[in-house]
């Protein structure tokens, strides 16, 4: 989405979102199937509908406890590059996007090879997947 490569990505936010990373949190994706999502969910690139994105990979992830919640959101509002960095108020995006996936049926989406699915039409993915729009709004910056 937009042109951003694996290696734009800062290495604060690979060390938490990246499946090579050694630390990283349940719901980590690589950068495709994490632009999958975005497209799922009909997710821009605001800093709220990111927020939302990756609480939803956070939330269809069965390994997801309480804990790595509190880590994610201290991390990525004071860890992040300044420019990544979620605010108090899109961190809310975040909650609604991880209840939003705990409510997946599908989980762990975060590990599917959406490059398997690169031949079907989004809404095919979405019925698929279990994805239902109707089921959340997300306030778009």
């Amino acid at each position: 989405l937009g042109g951003f490569e694996q290696s734009d990505v800062p290495w604060q936010i690979w060390l938490m979102e990246n499946p090579d990373s050694p630390i990283s949190l349940p719901g980590k994706i690589t950068l495709y199937n994490h632009d999958c999502l975005h497209i799922l969910l009909d997710c821009g690139l605001s800093n709220a509908e990111e927020a939302f994105v990756v609480g939803f990979s956070m939330g269809t992830d069965r390994q997801t406890h309480w804990y790595h919640i509190i880590i994610f959101k201290l991390i990525s509002r004071y860890f992040y590059p300044a420019k990544y960095r979620f605010t108090w108020e899109q961190l809310k995006s975040f909650d609604l996007g991880y209840k939003f996936g705990e409510l997946s049926a599908i989980k762990n989406l975060n590990s599917i090879n959406f490059r398997l699915h690169a031949h079907k039409t989004v809404d095919r993915l979405r019925q698929l997947l279990g994805i239902n729009l109707d089921n959340f709004t997300l306030g778009k910056e």
